[in-house]
C-alpha cells in the first residue's frame, strides 16, 4: 500500500496593523530625525570652529551638505501630522480607552 504525500497547507498571517502601531512608527521616526538633525547642528557649528583655524575645502564642503540637508528638512512635518490626523488620532484613542473601562460580563 503506497501512501500519498499531501501539501502542507500554506498559513496566510494577517497584514493588519492598527492604528496606534503605525502612529508609533510616525513618532519614532519624527523624533529620530529630529534627534538627526541636532546633531547635524552641532557637527555645523564645530566645522565652523574648525574652519576658522584651519581654511580648508573639505571643511567647506561638508559644511554645505550638512546645509543642504538642514535646508530641506521640515520642521513643521511633525506639527502638520497632528494637524491632520489629530481628529482621527483622538477619536481612535477615545475608543480605545473607552473599552477598557467597559465592567466584565458576569
Amino acid at each position: 500500500m503506497s501512501f500519498k504525500d499531501k501539501p502542507l497547507k500554506k498559513i496566510n498571517g494577517d497584514n493588519r496593523v492598527t492604528i496606534d502601531v503605525i502612529h508609533n512608527d510616525l513618532i519614532k521616526d519624527f523624533n529620530s530625525k529630529e534627534e538627526e538633525i541636532d546633531e547635524l547642528k552641532e557637527t555645523l557649528i564645530q566645522l565652523k570652529e574648525e574652519y576658522k583655524s584651519n581654511s580648508d575645502e573639505r571643511i567647506l564642503l561638508k559644511m554645505d551638505k550638512i546645509k543642504e540637508i538642514l535646508k530641506n528638512y521640515n520642521e513643521d512635518s511633525k506639527k502638520n501630522y497632528y494637524l491632520d490626523n489629530g481628529e482621527l488620532l483622538s477619536e481612535y484613542y477615545e475608543k480605545k480607552t473607552s473599552e477598557y473601562k467597559k465592567p466584565f460580563p458576569k
